[in-house]
């Protein structure tokens, strides 16, 4: 099971279409890699990638439970197709003594001016557990 994951993994890392996993998945048995009989479709590929991200947002939510935490917040906003604007917000984190950037999620906010675009940021960092106060200002 775990060699599924690794390459519904693959599948989302390289942001490839789910359909692709079938294929991987017979180029690997095709190298003698057992991998059962199940869980061979693009529909278990979605469940093993949300639990994958399920495992990383709690990860996620674990690191920025530590008090005091260094930390950056990182965001850009982009318009779509339907003329609204979404902003994307991630994290730059210390790590095991390692800078890293862990993505927070997307969020669409109310308006388009500095309030609006704040309080989408702040409604983000709630959701994923992250209190602003506990990260260091200097």
């Amino acid at each position: 099971m775990c060699k599924l994951f690794d390459i519904a993994y693959t599948v989302a890392y390289c942001e490839q279409p789910f359909r692709l996993f079938k294929t991987l998945v017979s180029v690997e048995r095709k190298h003698g890699v057992e991998l059962g009989v199940t869980y061979h479709n693009s529909r278990a590929c979605r469940i093993f990638i949300e639990h994958i991200a399920g495992t990383m947002r709690d990860h996620l939510h674990a690191l920025v439970k530590h008090k005091p935490l260094y930390c950056s917040l990182l965001f850009d906003g982009c318009m779509d197709k339907s003329t609204s604007e979404k902003e994307v917000v991630s994290i730059k984190l210390i790590e095991k003594g390692t800078p890293r950037i862990r993505l927070l999620g997307f969020t669409e906010q109310e308006s388009c001016d500095a309030a609006g675009i704040l309080k989408a940021i702040r409604e983000k960092c709630k959701e994923n557990h992250l209190n602003l106060s506990n990260c260091n200002s200097s």
